[in-house]
């Protein structure tokens, strides 16, 4: 029976399994560069559990975008989050710091 995963990779063995999911690198980029193009130099990254895949993808977009403006990697911007609703609330005070 044909099966459709979705956002979970399928093996590419598997004939009888695919995949539909989002590019997190292109996603966690494009967030970043359009906050750069709005003229913010201090953006924060609000992380889900950093063992998950589209964490680490969404980063890497995150910090990518940072370096191609040539806006330096603050890891004191990055806030831990669980995936909810958390993250973002502890993330809310970095907002208010000026540097």
């Amino acid at each position: 029976m044909p099966v459709v995963l979705i956002n979970s990779l399928a093996e590419p063995s598997d004939e009888l399994v695919c995949s539909v999911g989002v590019d997190n690198r292109h996603g966690g980029y494009l967030a970043t560069a359009h906050l750069i193009q709005k003229g913010h130099r201090r953006i924060a990254y609000v992380a889900s559990p950093p063992d998950r895949s589209d964490n680490k993808e969404r980063m890497a977009g995150y910090r990518q975008a940072l370096a191609e403006a040539g806006i330096g990697f603050d890891p004191s911007l990055v806030v831990q989050g669980t995936g909810g609703v958390d993250g973002g609330g502890r993330a809310l005070p970095l907002a208010f710091v000026r540097r």
